[in-house]
């Protein structure tokens, strides 16, 4: 059997045909008798990325392959977004190190955060939106989805409407490295905002304030008084449909334009009709 290897493969691969098989000889050949040993443990493939890489790199290689898009972090694999990093690079010098600090807390808070642009920033998620950053011209900030269901009992977080809109976040401006928190703290609100996701909860939504009644112009108001049947149908009105009619009237640039539009408005009232009745669907 050796002989019609010996023939098959020459003398010093039928010595390894001999020890491997006639399949490992194969690997043997072409890879020598380490990396046939590989071949035999690994099968073709892994074989050839085991003598690149040795052994032990051999099981990772396949791996490494994407690696580039990819930093490793608690033995799990985070996606990087090389939008972001064009965004920080971009940013005025102050924010660049402020950006980067709170990108690498956050990042760190828990494994499973990813990270996107939304409305032309940074954002990261986890089974939702969990927060933003953001570089300005003499500030950055940092924006809870959810900063007002996170417990802060140390009072680091700031009510976004109290301080200027979004453009504050709930950290107020962050002019430098010292106004950032903790990395505790703010590790801490990070996953406060993953539990809350995880949880579904969501913030709960705002009842919309009530309709206040449009000012009604002097002379609408005295064309009312004059028609009790007009009067009772625009006080029954809604204020939408109360403010389409004063507005109307209000927005009439002359006198005999007002004038025109108050007794028109008057009489189309005492027939039970709104300012934009032609278009109303019958």
């Amino acid at each position: 059997r050796d002989a019609m290897l010996a023939s098959a493969f020459g003398c010093r691969d039928a010595m390894l045909a001999s020890s491997f098989g006639r399949r490992d000889a194969m690997f043997a050949s072409s890879f020598g008798r380490r990396d046939a040993m590989l071949a035999s443990a690994f099968g073709c493939r892994d074989a050839t990325l085991a003598s690149s890489f040795g052994c032990r790199d051999a099981m990772f290689a396949s791996a490494r392959e994407f690696n580039s898009q990819f930093t490793i972090h608690n033995s799990q694999f985070i996606m990087s977004d090389p939008r972001i990093d064009q965004y920080i690079s971009k940013a005025q010098p102050f924010a660049q190190p402020i950006l980067k600090k709170l990108r690498e807390i956050i990042r760190k808070a828990h494994p499973g955060i990813t990270e996107t642009i939304k409305w032309g920033a940074p954002a990261f998620e986890y089974k939702g939106q969990i927060c933003i950053i953001a570089g300005f011209k003499q500030h950055c900030v940092l924006a809870f989805s959810k900063g007002e269901l996170l417990d802060d009992p140390h009072g680091y977080l700031h009510s976004i409407k109290a301080d200027g809109g979004p453009a504050m976040g709930q950290l107020g401006r962050i002019e430098s490295m010292k106004d950032i928190p903790s990395v505790k703290i703010l590790t801490g609100f990070i996953r406060q905002a993953v539990q809350l996701n995880e949880a579904g909860i969501k913030v709960p939504k705002k009842k919309p304030a009530a309709e206040k009644d449009a000012a009604v112009p002097e002379i609408l108001e005295k064309a009312l008084l004059k028609n009790k049947k007009a009067k009772a149908v625009f006080d029954a009105f809604s204020p939408s449909c109360k403010r389409e009619y004063t507005q109307w009237i209000a927005d009439a640039k002359t006198e005999p334009t007002r004038e025109k539009r108050t007794a028109q408005a008057v009489a189309w009232m005492a027939e039970g009709k709104k300012r934009n009745w032609k278009y109303e669907k019958c």
